[in-house]
């Protein structure tokens, strides 16, 4: 009875394809690149604590402009961008007024100083001295450093070559179920980007296009107090994609 039911529903399905429609293979495939780091991005945060507004902002004033000079000066770098992205400026109030006032009459208590932050990304390379610029960038008075990444300079390249491979894969293994079925595979008449494959998952590229902001390093050099050697590995650039192949010959 179980064959009969397959013949069957085989035949139902050959009955309900529209006449003259072109038999498809339909595959998905996937590229990768080991693609080696050219390029390190460091999120850093300034912090300034005084007694005055004005006192808060020139002590850090002076923090960012010590960095933007001295950091390109780094041993070993080759360019370097520095974006100081936002600032702000706050009172710090009476410790015991504000823990035990209300929440909203806290503005109330009396102000016992200023804290001034800056927040930056340096963007450098090459990829190599990342853990020397973040040493460095500490030493300078960042209260808080973090490595975000490697990239590199042309990802856009790196992503074309993975599409490629993704194609050529897709197209393997079109070939083989052609071959099985005892047809030959013709061109692909739809591609797009894999089936359930989460883009979003992988890390935004570092930009390093040349900017007025950018600044080549040249003249005298200097090392951070303290040596950190890290060693960028290389990571993958993915691209997935699905891809429908026509069915020609006798199988088809």
């Amino acid at each position: 009875m179980r064959i009969i039911m397959t013949a069957l529903c085989a035949g139902l399905l050959a009955g309900c394809l529209p006449k003259g429609e072109a038999n498809i293979v339909v595959v998905d495939g996937e590229g990768v690149v080991l693609a080696t780091p050219e390029i390190f991005t460091l999120d850093a945060t300034l912090q300034a604590n005084e007694s005055t507004r004005e006192a808060a902002l020139a002590d850090i004033s002076s923090s960012l402009e010590r960095i933007t000079s001295e950091l390109p000066r780094l041993d070993g770098l080759q360019r370097i961008e520095i974006d100081p992205s936002s600032a702000t400026v706050e009172p710090v109030r009476d410790f015991t007024c504000a823990e035990l006032a209300e929440y909203r009459q806290r503005d109330a208590c009396p102000i016992t100083g200023y804290v001034a932050k800056v927040e930056l990304k340096a963007t450098g390379a090459p990829a190599g001295v990342a853990g020397n610029a973040l040493s460095l960038l500490t030493q300078f008075g960042a209260i808080e450093v973090e490595l975000k990444g490697y990239s590199v300079v042309d990802y856009d390249a790196a992503k074309s070559e993975a599409a490629s491979l993704a194609m050529k894969n897709a197209r393997a293994k079109a070939e083989r179920l052609a071959a099985a079925a005892g047809s030959k595979l013709g061109a692909p008449t739809r591609i797009q980007y894999g089936e359930g494959f989460d883009r979003s998952e992988e890390p935004p590229p570092a930009a390093f296009a040349p900017s007025e902001d950018e600044i080549v390093v040249t003249g005298s050099r200097i090392t951070p107090a303290v040596n950190l050697v890290l060693t960028p590995q290389p990571f993958e650039v993915r691209e997935q994609v699905t891809a429908a192949f026509a069915l020609n010959g006798a199988g088809s």
